[in-house]
């Protein structure tokens, strides 16, 4: 290691002429204090967020030697002393500016899969988890999607059945944990590239949600 720097919110590590590592999001590091490893659970206040769209064609598979891009979205980060007992649910949810809730999570609900899986396909994950220690969330910036059939898979569930994405402004998250309830705020911000956003503006893009609902 030749040399530590912080950039935003991300912690850059030169090496001697090989490579340089990036540690994305030191959020957590700078609110720690020794108070909260002594707490039932915890909510750190997430960084602002950027309404970064990615590309419709996906990500091509990452090369072994290059590193992974951090999330797109609100990244939240909560910690818990221990993992709750069976039965004992979880919960994140998101608020908007007048407090109405625009999405919720469960560590008791599974993702729904976009097809039937196979017999050795992985097993669908909770939508949050509740591991002893720190925890990382990612809110894609969706409000919820459209109501599903149990059971009955389409293939306009895809991208069509997306919630729409949030307009700019402030939010609040949510955590519900051991019988516990936290709320911190946070920001969503436009993409600071001024790319892939309609109109420009954030005017444009509330027009364009409230058509979409």
């Amino acid at each position: 290691m030749h040399d530590l720097v912080v950039k935003n919110d991300d912690l850059v590590v030169a090496t001697h002429g090989r490579a340089f590592w990036i540690l994305d999001d030191v959020t957590p590091l700078r609110q720690y204090t020794d108070d909260i490893a002594q707490k039932d659970a915890f909510l750190y206040t997430p960084a602002t967020a950027y309404r970064i769209q990615a590309g419709a064609g996906g990500e091509r598979r990452p090369s072994k030697r290059t590193g992974q891009n951090p999330p797109v979205g609100a990244v939240i980060y909560y910690s818990l002393k221990d993992a709750p007992k069976a039965g004992i649910e979880t919960k994140i949810e998101i608020l908007d500016a007048t407090g109405k809730v625009v999405r919720k999570y469960s560590s008791a609900e599974f993702n729904v899969p976009e097809e039937p899986l196979d017999p050795d396909d992985k097993k669908p994950e909770k939508e949050i988890k509740a591991d002893a220690g720190l925890n990382r969330f990612v809110w894609d910036l969706r409000y919820e999607d459209a109501h599903r059939v149990p059971g009955y898979y389409l293939w306009e569930y895809g991208g069509g059945a997306r919630g729409p994405v949030a307009v700019p402004g402030h939010y609040q998250v949510r955590l519900t944990a051991g019988g516990q309830t936290q709320t911190a705020a946070f920001d969503l911000k436009l993409d600071p590239r001024g790319e892939s956003e309609p109109g420009g503006s954030a005017a444009a893009i509330r027009s364009d949600l409230a058509d979409a609902r």
